[in-house]
């Protein structure tokens, strides 16, 4: 077993782990928040860490050693999701029902998906009668 020290937002941890084990396994298993939502493939590139106080890596793509040390990488602090969107005329789908306008709006993101169901009223205002936010598994 290696320890590995870990800085995060909250201080400094320590962790341990097999010589060779992929340091987003770690992190998880020592429950250390860091995003992966592509699960560990490197394609989403969010699991950003600086090793050694040197470079730049992604977990799941750097393997435990020992003596080593990383840092999470701030944009693994937060995430948000953006759900108020831009009615584009270009972008809408509209279907009408009793005299009423409703629209679907749908954020296909890397990360998050995002759907809106919205209805115009009497006055042209735009109500939003339904959101839904998930994150996008990339499976």
């Amino acid at each position: 077993m290696v320890e590995i020290d870990v800085k995060t937002k909250d201080g400094l941890h320590k962790v341990y782990a097999k010589e060779g084990q992929s340091l987003l396994n770690v992190l998880q298993e020592a429950n250390v928040f860091i995003q992966a939502p592509c699960n560990g493939r490197g394609t989403c590139k969010k699991c950003r860490i600086r090793v050694n106080k040197e470079r730049e890596a992604l977990a799941c793509q750097t393997y435990a050693t020992k003596g080593m040390s990383i840092e999470i990488l701030a944009e693994n602090d937060k995430m948000e999701v953006l759900d108020d969107f831009l009615l584009k005329e270009d972008t809408k789908k509209t279907a009408t029902r009793d005299t009423k306008t409703y629209d679907i709006i749908i954020d296909l993101g890397t990360t998050t998906i995002v759907l809106q169901l919205l209805m115009l009223d009497e006055r042209g205002e735009v109500v939003v009668l339904q959101s839904r936010k998930e994150m996008n598994a990339q499976t």
